[in-house]
């Protein structure tokens, strides 16, 4: 459930007969057990990785050494919808976040062995309704 306090700001509109509530929540870094509904901002707000062997397993991959170096940091998260005014009914919606995965020194299988040291990379998770 989210919380005032993991809210940074918040925009109600009104314009064309249509409302639009925006919601920015604040950043969030986790480390490999990051709990997906629950560990922050972004996971009460729209729900993030969590574990990161689970998400590796998604790509085929998996971690055999250096899983404690493993950090992932949430950020420009943000929740929108937009509500017809007249029928007070949601007509359609967005969330977002960007994460940062930093791998400080680790093994890991990718069909075959690779030592993965200060690897860098970012996804950006949108979905749109």
């Amino acid at each position: 459930t989210l919380k005032a306090s993991d809210v940074k700001s918040a925009t109600a509109t009104s314009s064309n007969g249509k409302i639009t509530i925006k919601i920015v929540l604040k950043d969030q870094t986790d480390g490999p057990d990051g709990d997906p509904e629950n560990g922050g901002p972004v996971a009460r707000g729209i729900g993030t990785l969590g574990n990161i062997d689970s998400a590796l397993a998604e790509l085929g991959a998996e971690l055999t050494k250096g899983r404690d170096t493993v950090k992932l940091t949430y950020k420009n998260a943000f929740i929108k919808c937009v509500i017809d005014e007249e029928t007070g009914r949601i007509v359609s919606g967005e969330w977002f976040y960007t994460v940062d995965i930093f791998i400080g020194n680790a093994q890991a299988k990718l069909g075959i062995p690779a030592n993965l040291k200060n690897l860098t990379t970012a996804i950006d998770y949108k979905v749109v309704i």
